[in-house]
């Protein structure tokens, strides 16, 4: 991991070396274009050193200017750039001065004033390369911290996102324990043979939640065979006052999603599903996998005097919704219903994988 790190930071770092150099290459480029457009090519040898010398000074000025408002803050940062720009000015001024001077064939009959026949014109000249110069440097280094700044938020949001799952998934195996555990103490004093049998049976369940829970993802073929072994493991003592009907279709067992997804569901199906004087509780579990879907369909009748003996506190509910948030952000459909009328609560979930 720590070699990985390492790895992208010097591909960032080389990344930011190249970016640099290309737009210094521009810089030169435009400047070159800039003085070609005054001056013959016959003086091609003097243009290219203003040129090389519009470009170190202005990105010089520019690389400063931005390293002061990266150190210092307050209102004299901005004079203090004006400074900085009036002295490169004056730096670049006096470098292509001596670039002429050098080059007596641009002396005329009138001499050297006659080129630079305003010193206020070849100030401004100056003055407007080096604020066009670091002006376009320092729009180009903040650009780049924005996007660093933006790629570290994205990394620790998902860096938070990740360890918010994971402390939802401890959240769950906690829920689903003390259920478990519930149903198995009640069945000792009934029947202690199938107590066991339980016992093992919940066991393999935890088994998965030790081995699976911490995943990211896990095999739609992974996922079925745990739900399946929980409703079996549920339905075992309970059936004589529940009807269980079932129904399960896979089309592609190699698909991958997050664990433990439906789970909280079946949990308060069974929790709060009931028998009546007249007649059992039902329980429809309809389960479709599709290589780009899952789909849930769950209904379950409830007697409304069990369920207010056994108050919800929400909590598997209200983890799986975040999780789907956090996994499945708007590629997910959640739809509750509880009709007292009819005494049947229902769930429609549906997930693009």
């Amino acid at each position: 991991m720590l070699l990985s790190r390492i790895r992208i930071l010097k591909l960032r770092f080389t990344m930011l070396i190249m970016r640099k150099l290309l737009l210094s290459v521009f810089l030169f480029i435009a400047f070159f274009a800039y003085r070609m457009h005054f001056w013959d090519y016959e003086f091609g040898t003097h243009i290219l050193l203003n040129a090389l010398l519009d470009v170190i000074l202005a990105v010089s000025c520019g690389i400063l200017i931005y390293t002061l408002n990266k150190k210092y803050s307050g209102s004299w940062i901005f004079l203090f750039s004006l400074g900085l720009i009036s002295i490169f000015s004056y730096l670049l001024f006096y470098s292509h001065k001596v670039v002429y001077l050098n080059y007596s064939e641009l002396l005329n009959e009138e001499g050297f004033y006659h080129m630079f026949h305003t010193l206020c014109f070849q100030l401004l000249d100056s003055c407007s390369i080096i604020i066009t110069g670091s002006l376009v440097y320092l729009l180009f280094l903040f650009s780049i911290e924005k996007k660093l700044i933006q790629k570290d938020l994205e990394e620790l949001t998902i860096a938070k996102e990740k360890e918010e799952l994971k402390y939802l998934k401890t959240k769950i195996n906690p829920h689903f324990i003390f259920n478990g555990l519930n149903s198995i103490y009640h069945e000792i004093d009934t029947d202690k043979v199938n107590a066991k049998d339980l016992l093992i049976q919940f066991s393999d369940i935890v088994r998965y939640h030790l081995h699976h829970a911490s995943m990211e993802q896990v095999s739609f073929e992974t996922e079925l065979k745990y739900l399946r072994s929980y409703i079996k493991f549920r339905y075992q003592n309970t059936s004589d006052f529940l009807n269980l009907r079932e129904s399960y279709s896979v089309k592609d067992k190699k698909t991958k999603i997050a664990p433990l997804l439906v789970l909280p569901f079946l949990e308060n199906a069974f929790k709060y599903c009931n028998s009546s004087k007249e007649k059992k509780g039902e329980i429809n579990v309809n389960l479709n996998f599709t290589k780009s879907n899952l789909e849930m369909n769950l209904v379950n009748t409830y007697d409304p005097i069990h369920r207010h003996n056994q108050p919800s506190t929400g909590i598997g509910l209200q983890n799986v919704k975040k999780r789907l948030e956090l996994n499945y952000p708007n590629r997910h459909s959640l739809k509750i219903e509880d009709n007292p009328i009819n005494q049947i609560f229902s769930c429609h979930l549906k997930i693009a994988i």
